[in-house]
């Protein structure tokens, strides 16, 4: 069976969506994993040959085969997932390094698992089968540079290390603290050549089946611009590319593939699916694609604007910080820049970015500041009662020394005396060391809150009336 091949790059790819990561060509070709999601101990070894044709008519029988340890097996479609996700996360670190940082919480987030101990142990499964594998590419590797299939042995990544980062979660050497990946230095500069393309994560991890992912990869990299159909034929869709069990009949593998093919047309990746011959007789499946969704303008929540600008001001890509305001709440994003100042980052952008994605635990010294804060808050809202309850006494002071004068002015003279020897007997009583000084400041300013006090207290309707308060204070001063 053959095909013709042009040229591929990833300048080849379609629009981008928001949340974009990467995929390695050579890696969406060919199957390294088994599509069940159970690692099996029974089978170690995978093969897959065909024929392809280049643009110049060149022939090239290929062959890859590829082989799990013996301990852990070959890669499940669980880690196909988490191969995802890793060049997800190196693809937003500009694959700058073949050692990438890493952490099971950020993994699990991307691929919508539940953060769970399962779920870490599931990472760390997926890391060994990765680690353990080898592939030998027989004229099968597509080296980018050279601009042709050459033949090379090699793994998906060399080494790994994983910190308990619920341990060290906001820790102030959490940089040295780091879980990481390795990738295989032969897979690494095919990234670095070029040789990956674009791939809408947001889909492929919304799909269901492995199959579906599985198809989605492979039909992606055959999706160029303006091109709106592929066809294959249907044994070598099935066994070659997908890893399908052999040995079904036509209309078998057509029932196994008919879920994918829902699954991907619901979600707007395929228009339609078609079956039909080749020349020779052979059954064939024709793909029509549906137009690249573009999600270069997405919507953003109420208040997303902000925390947008926010992020980008910390260093943040416009691309990761999108991703951050679509995927976590808004209020988780404010707290991590609110934290951002006590965690005396190097790289404020990278440890905003993994502080929310992992939902750091707030500083110490950003607790203590806060406490401070909060002290302060306290003590200035205390003073500000203790001068608005001062205020509202002395307008009460005032108001009652002008209730008092008022009733004091409109009484007949006699009892006008009366109220004054009232007064006069009291301060003696109170203030025996006033007497004989009446001309006295002191004196006077004693004898009129006295003189307060005794209106109230002898004419309390006349009072009531004049202030509107049922209860009058009980002294004037």
């Amino acid at each position: 069976m053959e095909t013709t091949v042009p040229p591929e790059s990833e300048s080849s790819s379609v629009i981008s969506p928001i949340r974009i990561g990467r995929d390695e060509m050579n890696l969406a070709e060919f199957p390294f994993a088994v599509l069940s999601k159970v690692a099996s101990h029974d089978t170690k070894t995978l093969e897959f040959d065909d024929i392809v044709t280049m643009a110049d008519g060149t022939r090239v029988e290929r062959r890859w085969v590829v082989t799990g340890s013996d301990r852990f097996g070959l890669p499940t479609a669980t880690d196909e997932e988490v191969y995802v996700a890793l060049m997800e996360i190196t693809k937003d670190q500009s694959f700058a390094s073949r050692t990438v940082p890493i952490t099971r919480y950020d993994l699990i987030r991307r691929m919508g698992w539940r953060p769970d101990g399962r779920s870490y142990s599931r990472v760390e499964m997926s890391l060994d089968r990765l680690k353990g594998v080898t592939i030998k590419a027989v004229n099968a590797f597509w080296d980018n540079k050279a601009r042709r299939y050459i033949t090379v042995a090699f793994g998906i990544i060399d080494n790994y290390v994983l910190i308990d980062e619920r341990r060290t979660r906001g820790a102030a050497d959490s940089a040295v603290c780091q879980s990481y990946i390795t990738w295989n230095e032969v897979i690494f500069n095919s990234f670095l050549a070029g040789n990956i393309k674009l791939l809408d994560t947001d889909l492929y991890f919304s799909l269901r089946s492995p199959i579906a992912r599985r198809l989605f990869r492979y039909l992606d990299k055959k999706r160029y611009p303006n091109k709106r159909s592929f066809q294959i034929t249907l044994e070598k869709l099935a066994y070659e590319h997908l890893g399908m069990t052999r040995g079904y009949f036509p209309s078998q593998l057509r029932r196994k593939l008919m879920p994918a093919h829902r699954e991907l047309i619901a979600r707007g990746f395929l228009e339609a699916v078609d079956y039909g011959m080749t020349q020779t007789g052979a059954d064939k499946v024709i793909y029509y694609f549906a137009p690249a969704r573009d999600q270069t303008t997405p919507s953003l929540p109420p208040g997303g604007d902000a925390a947008l600008n926010a992020l980008v001001d910390q260093g943040v890509t416009l691309k990761t910080a999108l991703d951050l305001i679509q995927v976590y709440p808004l209020v988780d994003v404010w707290a991590q820049l609110a934290y951002l100042p006590y965690r005396s980052a190097r790289d404020p952008g990278a440890v905003l970015v993994q502080s929310i994605r992992e939902a750091w635990a707030a500083p110490p010294a950003f607790l203590e500041a806060q406490r401070e804060r909060e002290a302060v808050e306290r003590a200035q809202r205390a003073s500000a009662e203790q001068v608005s309850q001062e205020q509202s006494d002395r307008s009460r002071r005032e108001l009652y020394r002008s209730a008092a004068k008022a009733i004091f002015d409109a009484l007949p003279q006699e009892e006008q005396s009366t109220v004054e020897q009232d007064v006069r007997d009291a301060l003696d009583g109170k203030y025996a060391y006033l007497r004989g000084h009446e001309d006295h400041p002191v004196y006077r300013a004693v004898y009129n809150e006295e003189l307060v006090k005794a209106v109230v207290r002898m004419y309390p309707d006349q009072f009531r009336e004049l202030v509107g308060a049922s209860e009058p204070l009980s002294r004037g001063g």
